[in-house]
Protein backbone atom coordinates (compact mmCIF):
# COMPACT_ATOMS: atom_id res chain seq x y z
CA UNK A 1 0.00 0.00 0.00
CA UNK A 2 3.10 2.59 0.75
CA UNK A 3 3.68 2.52 -3.07
CA UNK A 4 -0.12 3.43 -4.01
CA UNK A 5 0.12 5.94 -1.31
CA UNK A 6 3.42 7.81 -2.97
CA UNK A 7 1.24 7.57 -6.27
CA UNK A 8 -1.98 9.21 -5.11
CA UNK A 9 -2.78 12.58 -6.06
CA UNK A 10 -4.25 15.50 -3.37
CA UNK A 11 -8.00 14.91 -5.11
CA UNK A 12 -7.56 11.19 -4.77
CA UNK A 13 -6.66 11.44 -0.81
CA UNK A 14 -9.47 13.86 -0.77
CA UNK A 15 -11.91 11.99 -2.49
CA UNK A 16 -12.30 8.27 -2.78
CA UNK A 17 -10.97 5.61 -1.35
CA UNK A 18 -8.62 2.79 -2.66
CA UNK A 19 -8.44 -0.83 -1.49
CA UNK A 20 -6.04 -3.63 -2.53
CA UNK A 21 -6.21 -7.67 -1.17
CA UNK A 22 -4.03 -10.17 -1.37
CA UNK A 23 -6.25 -13.14 -2.52
CA UNK A 24 -6.54 -16.82 -3.37
CA UNK A 25 -8.51 -18.11 -6.43
CA UNK A 26 -10.98 -21.13 -6.28
CA UNK A 27 -8.31 -22.73 -8.29
CA UNK A 28 -4.86 -22.21 -5.99
CA UNK A 29 -3.70 -18.75 -7.93
CA UNK A 30 -2.36 -15.76 -5.72
CA UNK A 31 -3.25 -12.48 -7.23
CA UNK A 32 -3.52 -8.44 -5.90
CA UNK A 33 -7.20 -7.35 -6.58
CA UNK A 34 -7.67 -3.94 -6.58
CA UNK A 35 -10.79 -1.05 -6.41
CA UNK A 36 -12.16 2.26 -5.45
CA UNK A 37 -14.92 3.59 -3.72
CA UNK A 38 -17.86 5.08 -5.76
CA UNK A 39 -20.04 4.33 -8.76
CA UNK A 40 -17.26 5.25 -11.23
CA UNK A 41 -15.07 2.99 -9.52
CA UNK A 42 -12.04 3.93 -12.02
CA UNK A 43 -8.04 3.32 -10.84
CA UNK A 44 -5.92 5.20 -12.85
CA UNK A 45 -3.17 3.03 -14.43
CA UNK A 46 0.00 4.24 -11.98
CA UNK A 47 -2.27 3.32 -9.00
CA UNK A 48 -2.76 -0.09 -10.43
CA UNK A 49 0.68 -0.18 -11.29
CA UNK A 50 2.44 0.74 -7.86
CA UNK A 51 0.03 -1.80 -6.12
CA UNK A 52 1.40 -4.67 -8.84
CA UNK A 53 -2.80 -5.26 -9.20
CA UNK A 54 -3.75 -8.24 -11.31
CA UNK A 55 -7.10 -7.01 -11.80
CA UNK A 56 -9.35 -3.72 -10.91
CA UNK A 57 -12.70 -5.10 -9.44
CA UNK A 58 -15.68 -2.92 -10.37
CA UNK A 59 -18.31 -4.62 -9.04
CA UNK A 60 -20.81 -1.86 -8.96
CA UNK A 61 -23.91 -1.78 -6.78
CA UNK A 62 -26.73 -0.21 -8.62
CA UNK A 63 -27.55 2.04 -6.10
CA UNK A 64 -26.81 5.66 -4.34
CA UNK A 65 -27.49 4.00 -1.05
CA UNK A 66 -24.34 5.22 1.48
CA UNK A 67 -21.42 2.92 1.69
CA UNK A 68 -22.42 -0.18 -0.99
CA UNK A 69 -19.88 1.19 -3.74
CA UNK A 70 -16.94 1.41 -0.57
CA UNK A 71 -13.77 -0.06 -2.30
CA UNK A 72 -13.14 -3.01 0.90
CA UNK A 73 -16.88 -3.90 0.16
CA UNK A 74 -16.39 -4.08 -3.42
CA UNK A 75 -13.73 -6.81 -3.16
CA UNK A 76 -15.50 -8.48 -0.49
CA UNK A 77 -18.49 -9.16 -2.81
CA UNK A 78 -16.44 -10.12 -5.41
CA UNK A 79 -14.35 -12.34 -3.47
CA UNK A 80 -17.66 -14.17 -2.39
CA UNK A 81 -19.31 -13.90 -5.63
CA UNK A 82 -15.94 -16.41 -7.16
CA UNK A 83 -15.22 -18.21 -3.81
CA UNK A 84 -11.71 -16.62 -3.54
CA UNK A 85 -10.30 -16.02 0.23
CA UNK A 86 -8.98 -12.74 1.11
CA UNK A 87 -5.57 -12.87 2.72
CA UNK A 88 -4.95 -9.63 3.72
CA UNK A 89 -6.52 -6.32 2.33
CA UNK A 90 -5.56 -2.69 3.09
CA UNK A 91 -7.33 0.96 2.45
CA UNK A 92 -5.80 4.46 1.79
CA UNK A 93 -8.36 5.36 4.38
CA UNK A 94 -9.38 3.85 7.83
CA UNK A 95 -12.00 1.37 7.04
CA UNK A 96 -15.65 2.31 8.30
CA UNK A 97 -17.88 0.73 10.47
CA UNK A 98 -19.89 -1.19 7.89
CA UNK A 99 -16.62 -2.26 6.00
CA UNK A 100 -15.48 -3.69 8.97
CA UNK A 101 -18.93 -5.47 9.61
CA UNK A 102 -18.50 -7.49 6.14
CA UNK A 103 -15.43 -8.08 7.26
CA UNK A 104 -16.03 -9.75 10.59
CA UNK A 105 -18.66 -11.92 8.78
CA UNK A 106 -15.76 -13.02 6.13
CA UNK A 107 -13.39 -14.30 8.96
CA UNK A 108 -10.85 -11.58 7.94
CA UNK A 109 -10.76 -8.52 10.54
CA UNK A 110 -7.48 -9.53 11.39
CA UNK A 111 -5.86 -9.86 8.22
CA UNK A 112 -7.06 -5.98 7.41
CA UNK A 113 -3.73 -4.17 7.83
CA UNK A 114 -5.74 -0.76 7.87
CA UNK A 115 -6.99 1.04 10.62
CA UNK A 116 -10.43 0.76 11.67
CA UNK A 117 -12.67 3.60 12.66
CA UNK A 118 -14.67 3.92 15.63
CA UNK A 119 -17.21 1.29 16.22
CA UNK A 120 -20.78 2.42 14.43
CA UNK A 121 -18.91 5.86 13.60
CA UNK A 122 -20.45 5.82 9.57
CA UNK A 123 -18.01 7.95 7.25
CA UNK A 124 -18.76 8.45 3.35
CA UNK A 125 -15.44 7.76 2.03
Amino acid sequence: MARVFSNLTKGDIRNTTYAIARVTTSDGRSQIWMASAGKGGRVRPVLRNAAGADEVINNLHCSNKNHLNDAERKLMREARKRGTKIESMAASRPMCGRCQKGAKRMGIPRRVITAFKKEGFLWNH
